[in-house]
Parts: structure tokens; sequence; C-alpha cells
């Protein structure tokens, strides 16, 4: 790995076909390998849940923190990381980062006095990165204390075209990369190159729209060596994902899409058509390249999650809780 991590801090910043209804005990969680699911709930709602599927019998387990901790969640459950044998819950209204065993879901700790945080990113054993909604700056995160021991300021905000690269052995702004507008997610291929997908914005903003743009950036010299531009300005692609080979790409575009990182245009097919559904969250498992994701249904209602073969087969379909929006993989 090279000294200087790249991170993509407007992602961080703004953030068998047969249906399984069987709920497992919670004490099937131990020892299981099998992906979390953030359900975010609804702002102001307090109703963030934390399910998990089981990839031993394919089942889901729902309400796991509330099940588990006799207490709610919180107010908007925006993203989860696994360090080590703990998870970090980072709950954006409520302000905070509940911490628990990543095996058993008991509670183990919280890092509170946060405003909006978003997207936590470990370093190493005893660091890690956070982002915040509301805040121009990454908090670095003590995680033998839980607290925040310091930030590092960046020059650039959600609506920006930017993305940072940061000296994460001394916490500081190294550089920038200009992109498109809106860069909301980012991956690495199998050649160690970035991919990074800007949604160009959107109409009536102050900060301008333009069409969205999927850029491959070199980290060794951060040039950009390939820009591909969707057609439609009102096109926003988001949720960039990478398969188990590290040599194709998917995101979400009302339905999602396939794109080899080889190609040298946009593919206009689509993969998997979205139907009547509300795509939301997506992820492909890269150890199986199975595609995992959700549909948020009304954004009020109870959501769903779908998995597919890594050719668009599918294989699986759960019940979650509200706005299933991330999903955590453990192993």
């Amino acid at each position: 790995m090279i000294k200087y991590f790249l991170y993509f801090l407007f992602i961080l910043i703004f953030i068998s076909c047969k249906k399984k209804d069987k709920i497992n005990p919670i004490s099937t969680v131990s020892n299981s390998t099998g992906v979390f699911i953030v359900n975010e709930g609804n702002f102001q709602w307090a109703n963030a849940s934390l399910s998990f599927i089981d990839f031993k019998d394919n089942t889901i387990q729902n309400d796991l923190f509330q099940s588990v901790n006799n207490a709610p969640l919180g107010d908007v459950a925006q993203s989860m990381t696994i360090i080590d044998s703990l998870a970090y819950i980072v709950v954006n209204n409520s302000g905070k980062i509940y911490i628990i065993n990543k095996n058993t879901c008991k509670y183990s700790g919280k890092i509170i006095n946060l405003t909006s945080p978003r997207y936590l990113l470990k370093i190493n054993k005893q660091k890690a990165y956070l982002t915040d909604y509301k805040d121009k700056r990454v908090a670095v995160i003590n995680l033998l204390s839980n607290t925040i021991s310091g930030y590092i300021d960046i020059t650039s905000w959600s609506f920006d075209n930017k993305v940072i690269v940061i000296d994460s052995e001394n916490d500081l702004l190294q550089d920038s990369i200009s992109v498109g507008k809106q860069p909301n997610s980012i991956v690495i291929d199998k050649d160690n190159k970035l991919w990074i997908l800007c949604d160009g914005g959107f109409y009536g903003s102050s900060y301008g729209q333009e069409n969205a743009k999927l850029i491959k950036v070199n980290p060794e010299n951060y040039l950009i060596e390939k820009t591909l531009i969707f057609s439609d300005l009102n096109m926003s692609p988001t949720e960039l994902s990478v398969n188990k080979t590290k040599d194709t790409l998917f995101y979400i575009n009302n339905g999602i899409f396939r794109q080899s990182i080889y190609e040298e245009s946009l593919n206009t097919s689509i993969f998997i058509n979205q139907d009547n559904k509300i795509f939301y969250g997506l992820s492909v498992d890269t150890a199986s390249s199975k595609i995992y994701v959700s549909d948020v249904v009304d954004y009020v209602s109870n959501g769903n999650l779908y998995v597919y073969s890594q050719s668009g087969q599918l294989l699986n379909s759960y019940k979650a809780g509200v706005n299933p929006g991330e999903f955590c993989f453990m192993y």
C-alpha cells in the first residue's frame, strides 16, 4: 500500500428466488459469516435498526440492536464499520456512534459529542477517520479511548468536485484531485486504479449541475486516465461497487448497470431491471461476487433486500427494516 490513503470525502460526508421469512435466534449471529444491513429509518422518527443475514442458512434476523440491548438504535443509522471484534454503527441525527461486539451485538461503548456523523474508516488499530455532514473537517478518532483526538481541515464540501488526499501518518491534507461534480462513491480495481462516480449535482442547485461522470484515476500521480460521461443530464448514478476479481463495476441508475473496467464507453444496457422497486443501497460481496441491493419501497414501510448472482439471477429476497441503506460483510 502506498503511504497516502485516498479517501472520497463526498460519499463519506453526504454518506433461490424463494423469499425467506424465517427469523433466526439471536445467538446464531455468533461465529457466523454473513452481512449486516444498516436500516436508516426515518429522519426524526428514531426508528433506525440493524439486520443480519446468516450465510449458513440464508435467513435474516431483524431488529438486532433493539433485541439484544433492549434499547433503540436511534435516529438515522448511516453506516457500519467492523474493526477487529467490534462493530461501529454511525447514527447520524443522534450524533453518536454505538459500538457493539460484532458476534453478539451486545453494547460495548459509544462515541458522543458528534454533530452529524456519516462514515468511519479504520486507519490502524488505534485510529480511525470520521466524516460529518455539518463539519468541513475529518475527525481523528482514538479507538482506544473512543474520543476525538484531533481534526483534519479540508478544502471542499459535498457539492464540490474534489477527491481529497490525506497523509494518514501525520493526519494532514496532502493534495486534491479535481473530478466531476458531486462525487459520491469510489472503488479500486485490479490494476490499483481508482474509479470515481460523480452524480453531477441536481437541478436548481446553486452549485450548478452537469452530466454525471465515471472517472478513472491513477493514485500514484493523481492523473485522470479515463472519463465516461452519462448522456442524460437527469441521470444521477450512485453506489459504485466492484466484484471479487475487481474487473467489473456495478452502480445504481434507475436499475443496476454493469461496466467492465476495460470498456471505452458506458454500457447502456440495464443489467438488473428496477421494475416497480426503488433501488437504494448496493454492495457486491467481494468473497462471492453476489450482488446485494436494497429496495426502500415507499421510504416509510419496511424495505426489501434482493440477492443476485454475478450473472444477474435472483437468488434470495428478504424483508428488512425501514430504508435499508448499507451492507457490512462479516467473515
